[in-house]
């Protein structure tokens, strides 16, 4: 499940894990609350393919296809299942960007919270989008 996306944040930055994935998809970067969610420290997933560490098996192939359509168009905004270190799986929601480099190499920025705190999120969005776009007297936050 995932689709091409506007700019637009996928939530809160402080929520968010984060992770940079070199050209190949080997992580280069790795957040410190990522290594909270995920349960990895740095050590364990740097200079290792995310595919490897971080998704199961039978979650493959929707992994390899938010990718291919990450490299196509840019980026991608989707849900997919994460490995733990635990073993378990956790439906995450993954905003990735492309990043290039001086040098002109391409990496990959993902941020990522537990899936349902990113639904929660955009239905709080919406709820106030809505409520800024019919209110009859001015609003502001």
């Amino acid at each position: 499940m995932g689709h091409h996306s506007s700019g637009r944040g996928t939530a809160c930055a402080h929520h968010a894990a984060s992770a940079v994935l070199d050209y190949w998809g080997t992580v280069a970067g790795w957040s410190l609350r990522a290594q909270v969610l995920l349960g990895y420290p740095e050590s364990a997933v740097i200079r290792r393919p995310a595919f490897d560490v971080l998704i199961d098996p039978g979650d493959l192939p929707a992994a390899k296809e938010a990718a291919a359509t990450c490299r196509r168009e840019g980026g991608w905004f989707g849900v997919l299942a994460v490995r733990q270190r635990s073993g378990r799986l956790m439906e995450m929601g993954f905003r990735a960007r492309a990043l290039l480099r001086g040098d002109h190499v391409r990496e990959w920025f993902l941020a990522g919270a537990p899936a349902a705190e990113v639904l929660e999120w955009l239905r709080d969005r919406a709820v106030l989008d809505g409520s800024f776009r019919r209110c009859p007297i001015g609003l502001a936050a």
